[in-house]
């Protein structure tokens, strides 16, 4: 199967974005994922600050983009440059959709908690993409990843709504082909949300977009953390896979957050 990697770039915060951006590029390199895929790295605002980026960081299946869009487009054009390339063939692959996570947190008081919680992500998306692949080669799932719990709104079909909590996990093409109408880049939506989550606001729209067209989604764990106030320990899951942890009887998809407590959420 294709893989292709959706990598959402942005140079806010400097310095901090390119330690981010060093970090998971060198997790893309070091687990082989680069040997297997097409990375597109979707270049944002000051293009020149990203010579030296593409001067270290070199590979054949490196496509890099340089895209037209500002600080109020947030993660929207890198998405749609994902969805739209599904909508540009028939043909089957999956896809992750990666992002600079934690880059605005980065120095401040959360940092460290948003840093745990990125590489969290990056562990099972990144570092165990392989896993994630053959989970997709099931022919079941049309979503991949970890960390999904439900929102206070429902899906297209009014059932609860499930979302990976931090945006990192992988699509397949063909679900990307069934979530119509394609999104839209804000300027085009007058800024508005896309999809109902409630706050009106398009910047959840990425994040949220996969359950409100109900996809059929497999999370690998749940870490059980607020991850902005909470910190997550590698400890927690770098044994998951050594561990044969996948217990396919007892396995949770989704849980549901009240009263500061996950509740899972029965199949």
């Amino acid at each position: 199967m294709k893989l292709k990697v959706f990598y959402h770039i942005v140079n806010l915060n400097s310095p901090f974005w390119r330690v981010i951006v060093d970090e998971q590029l060198g997790k893309i390199f070091d687990s082989g994922l680069i040997d297997h895929c097409e990375l597109h790295a979707n270049l944002h605002y000051d293009y020149d600050a990203y010579d030296d980026l593409k001067e270290r960081w070199q590979h054949p299946n490196i496509i890099w983009h340089n895209s037209p869009g500002v600080p109020s487009d947030v993660e929207h054009p890198t998405w749609i440059l994902m969805q739209q390339t599904a909508l540009a063939t028939d043909e089957e692959f999956y896809c992750l959709y990666l992002h600079v996570k934690g880059v605005t947190h980065y120095g401040k008081s959360d940092s460290h908690n948003t840093n745990e919680w990125r590489r969290y992500l990056e562990w099972f998306n990144i570092v165990n993409w392989r896993h994630i692949v053959a989970k997709l080669d099931e022919g079941v799932w049309d979503t991949v990843g970890c960390n999904r719990q439900s929102t206070n709104w429902t899906d297209k079909n009014g059932n609860e709504r499930h979302y990976y909590a931090g945006n990192i996990f992988w699509y397949t093409a063909s679900f990307l082909r069934t979530c119509l109408p394609a999104l839209q880049w804000p300027s085009e939506s007058g800024n508005q949300s896309q999809i109902p989550n409630g706050n009106g606001l398009c910047k959840d729209d990425v994040e949220f977009f996969a359950g409100w067209h109900a996809d059929r989604g497999y999370s690998f764990f749940h870490a059980f953390r607020h991850h902005y106030l909470q910190d997550c320990p590698e400890s927690l899951y770098t044994d998951f896979f050594d561990q044969n942890k996948l217990d396919t009887a007892n396995h949770v998809n989704s849980y549901r957050y009240a009263n500061g407590t996950f509740i899972p959420i029965p199949e």
